[in-house]
């Protein structure tokens, strides 16, 4: 709910910033670059994984939580350790273009999110949206969440906001380990 211009203490107009802009910016980069979509290119990658150590044991799937509208899953480069992300799997860039049952199936994927970070023993969770702006004709854009956790044994500041990369696993041994709990939960 940004708008698109704010006021200064001075009175001045200025355009606004929200963290989906970061996104709304390199989506425009990537297609100028490769001439393809980002989120369509970045949904194939999720689901045509291969590992990162290179190996040819063990699973290799980064997804967690998959139906018809969305997808849940442990990013390749994570900006904390144990960091999940969710997605639309069809264009929906903001909260207001999801119909009934994508918001159904959002919910349903941050709810098993949070719970099985909590299950992992994650004390924490930094939830972050990046959507499209209203008025943005982007039909690349999607819904994006983060969902970055706070680990007992991290040090007492928030690395992400820093930009570290820290991640003592594998994407996709941590996917695995989080399809695991979510067995539990039915």
């Amino acid at each position: 709910m940004v708008p698109k211009l704010v006021q200064t203490c001075s009175g001045q107009k200025i355009s606004s910033f929200a963290c989906g802009d970061l996104i709304s910016d390199f989506i425009e980069q990537y297609f100028k670059a490769t001439g393809k979509p980002f989120f369509e290119t970045y949904l194939s990658a999720i689901k045509n994984n291969t590992r990162t150590d290179g190996k040819t044991i063990g699973e290799s799937s980064l997804i967690l939580l998959e139906d018809d509208h969305t997808i849940l899953f442990a990013p390749k480069a994570q900006i904390s350790e144990w960091e999940l992300q969710l997605m639309p799997k069809t264009a929906c860039g903001n909260i207001l273009e999801a119909d009934s049952q994508m918001r159904h199936s959002l919910d349903r994927a941050i709810l098993t999110a949070v719970k099985t970070l909590e299950s992992l023993g994650v004390q924490m969770v930094t939830t972050i949206e990046f959507s499209k702006r209203f008025d943005s004709k982007n039909c690349d854009q999607r819904l994006l969440y983060s969902f970055i956790p706070r680990l007992p044994h991290a040090p007492a500041t928030f690395s992400e906001a820093q930009l570290r990369w820290i991640s003592g696993c594998f994407p996709e041994d941590f996917a695995h380990a989080c399809r695991r709990v979510i067995k539990n939960f039915k």
